[in-house]
């Protein structure tokens, strides 16, 4: 089963709170923006979603900051105008969530740097990846609701 989110900075309440689980302080002046940006996949991946798509506009150094901060090193430059990118959530047989980062005009997908393996982005890693940005400790847990913000979207 798969479902699909780009996010967006809208309110809702799905009891699935702000803030960090286990946290270790408040995070870079990024924090805010990425967990913004995060919870629509984390809601999709805890089953807390019957979102199917959101559409999240950014201005050009908001997109920068976050391709910069996941290791999108090939969108790690200042977006041309109308630059589009589908942040799509899926989740395996298991359960596992997974993140995949679409560049749409051309239907590439872009992957962070320091992600080698074959396939989506685990959402447990992109997580640990953004821990000291999110003000959080990393985790090496690979359950998604221990190692998690969201902003109790809807």
């Amino acid at each position: 089963s798969s479902s699909s989110s780009s996010s967006s900075p809208s309110g809702g309440a799905d009891g699935a709170g702000t803030g960090t689980s286990g946290g270790g302080g408040g995070g870079t002046p990024l924090a805010p923006l990425l967990q913004t940006l995060l919870a629509p996949s984390l809601r999709a991946a805890r089953g807390l979603s019957r979102e199917r798509l959101r559409i999240t506009v950014l201005p050009g150094f908001s997109m920068l900051c976050w391709a910069s901060a996941l290791g999108l090193d090939s969108a790690a430059k200042w977006p041309a105008p109308s630059t589009c990118f589908l942040v799509e959530t899926l989740a395996d047989d298991k359960n596992d969530a997974f993140v995949r980062v679409w560049h749409l005009r051309d239907l590439w997908e872009l992957r962070p740097a320091w992600h080698r393996g074959d396939g989506p982005v685990p959402l447990p890693r992109l997580l640990e990846h953004l821990a000291p940005v999110l003000g959080q400790r990393p985790r090496s847990s690979p359950g998604v609701a221990t190692t998690a913000t969201d902003d109790g979207e809807g």
